[in-house]
């Protein structure tokens, strides 16, 4: 099994509480100390307005201020600077340094449709994809995201994390809280250029109102997308094709036929300018992936200006742990990964590993709602990566049917115009299209990364999903890098023997082995599994030379299966018995993966005959079926 579902041992501890809260909207921003004329009678503040910063500074701050103008209008960038990082500069002084960086927000209405003329004329000519299809991550988004992976260790604390214990609401509660803040109000419109990015219809920026404590998010707001620049424009008379009809009559000639004199080709010439131009139909995924975008963005707005006091973001987040979340995902993946093994098997469904696969998909439907109440960080993050494309490709109808019951849940739980309900119900419409899902969590990262500056837990968990999800899309060099970087920083921040290191070696292990580098993918195994040796002599007798937990037993599953493919049977037994141990020991009889370590391990061992019969058949009983 691929997925390690146990509950991180350090940080907080479990909570079950939903992460709304309170039912207020976002606060208003906080106004600038002292009346107006204290502050234009201020020479210092002055002078440093008409000076402005000095080029170093500039330097300084250029990632920052270009990150916060990929998603906010300026105006806002302005404020978050001067409040923030003491910053302060024109607009004019803005203007001039993007021009400088060739960083460019808004495009002229008339030339936004021109490009998009230009771009579906270019498509239809060369039959090419739609423009949402990208055969590998951009540079740019790579660049980002590695610079994200760097910078977890720098300026981050050593030391571990008090236990808090954080609210607990019940079920209903959480519901309320939900339904209430997310149920009315206004939603600021967002775009889909650079994943985050704000502009009205006329391609200026302009700031979205603040909300009020007791808005949320309109229907209506929520639910159209005038700035996404792939609508339909409207037709003044007759349908397209009565249109393409015209034209073509207007400027197609007979062969053999004269040719146009003067007049008749004004007429030509006046007649095609009175026929409105042909519709640019729009493309579903890019739509909605502009709904995604618009609903990370308000949600994580909200979410982030309503952690409980004494909590950090980051720890609140990336530490948080969840029964109902870890137990409903971890379900998921197993199952998902039984399926994928399962592919092209001429059995019968009684022999085929995905039997323990369906049921276990049935019963999980019931926690589901619980999962996107009480983490709904860790619910989007794996809507994203596990609900992926390209992990469902196995039975590509499997996640349209996951889909489709996630979103009645959400509906149901929290509301119709709920963002977890926009985004379940977008993701249904994206042609299964790997972009989108890649992209959504890029813009978590994105959203993350300029919020709360460095963070561990929550930009762990991201970059462990995003380069697990580039693997599998096939865009490996991408994937590699993040991991290795990924890796590098875990040690540092977290040690070489944590969890989160361990659990990172291993899915590098993965990247290994679909390389078929088995001895790399073999030795980080091994480091995984094998418990460091106390310093000043052997370890105890009583203490077993291998971790005893989740992670653990993945890795020796894959230390079977390197084994296995070496043509070494009983190593790979001995592996797997190892492995179902802890399994049982940790998930129970009755875990779809502890079930899929015991079936392998019993149909290696009845490849002995009766040397290893009377082990199968003990091992055998132990499942509850």
């Amino acid at each position: 099994m691929r997925s390690t579902n146990l509950p991180m041992t350090m940080g907080l501890p479990e909570n079950r509480a939903a992460v709304m809260s309170t039912a207020s909207g976002p606060p208003q921003p906080q106004p600038l100390p002292g009346p107006p004329s204290e502050r234009s009678a201020s020479p210092d503040r002055k002078s440093r307005t008409l000076q402005g910063p000095s080029p170093k500074e500039w330097a300084r701050h250029r990632e920052t201020i270009i990150d916060l103008y990929r998603q906010y209008p300026l105006k806002r960038v302005s404020e978050i600077m001067r409040k923030h990082h003491g910053f302060s500069a024109s607009k004019r002084m803005y203007d001039k340094r993007f021009r400088e960086w060739n960083v460019f927000k808004n495009v002229n209405s008339d030339e936004k449709d021109r490009t998009v003329r230009r771009t579906h004329a270019a498509r239809s000519r060369a039959a090419a994809a739609p423009m949402i299809d990208r055969d590998s991550i951009s540079q740019e988004d790579l660049h980002r995201t590695l610079r994200v992976a760097k910078s977890i260790p720098q300026g981050m604390r050593q030391t571990a994390i008090a236990t808090t214990e954080l609210p607990h609401p019940g079920p209903l509660e959480i519901a309320e809280r939900h339904h209430q803040s997310f149920n009315a109000g206004r939603s600021r419109v967002l775009g889909i250029s650079d994943l985050i990015r704000e502009q009205s219809s006329q391609g200026h920026v302009t700031e979205a109102p603040q909300q009020s404590p007791s808005e949320g998010l309109s229907p209506q707001t929520v639910s159209s997308s005038p700035d996404l620049g792939c609508s339909t424009p409207a037709s003044t008379s007759g349908s397209s094709d009565e249109q393409a009809s015209s034209t073509g009559q207007i400027i197609r000639s007979t062969p053999g036929s004269p040719l146009p004199n003067l007049s008749t080709f004004e007429a030509q010439i006046k007649r095609l300018a009175e026929t409105p131009p042909p519709q640019v139909p729009a493309d579903p995924r890019t739509q909605s992936l502009g709904v995604i975008t618009r609903s990370l963005r308000d949600f994580y707005d909200w979410q982030l200006n309503n952690i409980p006091d004494g909590v950090l973001p980051d720890d609140y987040l990336g530490y948080r742990v969840s029964q109902e979340s870890n137990e409903y995902w971890g379900t998921i993946k197993n199952a998902i990964y039984l399926v994928k093994v399962s592919q092209g098997s001429m059995e019968e469904l009684d022999h085929r590993p995905d039997r323990r696969a369906w049921p276990a998909f049935a019963e999980a439907g019931k926690i589901a709602s619980a999962a996107m109440t009480t983490h709904p960080f860790d619910f989007l993050r794996n809507v994203f990566a596990t609900l992926s494309p390209a992990n469902t490709s196995a039975r590509p109808e499997l996640r349209g049917i996951l889909l489709q019951f996630l979103t009645s849940e959400a509906r149901d739980t929290l509301s119709p115009n709920h963002p977890i309900t926009l985004i379940c119900q977008e993701l249904q419409r994206d042609e299964d299209c790997q972009e989108v899902s890649r992209r959504g969590l890029q813009c978590m990262l994105d959203i993350f990364s300029t919020r709360l500056g460095r963070s561990r837990a929550v930009s762990f968990k991201l970059l462990d999903s995003l380069a697990t999800l580039l693997r599998r899309n096939g865009e490996f060099d991408a994937a590699m890098d993040i991991i290795l970087e990924l890796l590098n920083s875990c040690r540092q921040v977290f040690g070489r023997e944590s969890d989160q290191a361990r659990m990172i070696e291993n899915e590098l292990a993965h990247f290994y082995m679909v390389a078929d580098e088995c001895d790399l993918a073999l030795d980080h195994c091994m480091a995984v599994v094998k418990r460091p040796q106390p310093v000043g002599g052997p370890p105890s007798p009583t203490e077993s030379l291998f971790y005893q937990d989740g992670i653990a037993a993945h890795s020796m599953e894959d230390i079977a299966e390197i084994h296995q493919r070496r043509g070494d049977v009983e190593a790979s037994i001995v592996w797997l018995e190892r492995a179902a141990s802890i399994a049982l020991a940790l998930w129970g009889p009755k875990s779809i993966a502890t079930g899929h370590i015991i079936d392998k391990m019993t149909s290696l061992q009845r490849r002995f005959g009766k040397d290893l019969l009377r082990s199968a058949l003990l091992w055998e009983a132990t499942i509850v079926s």
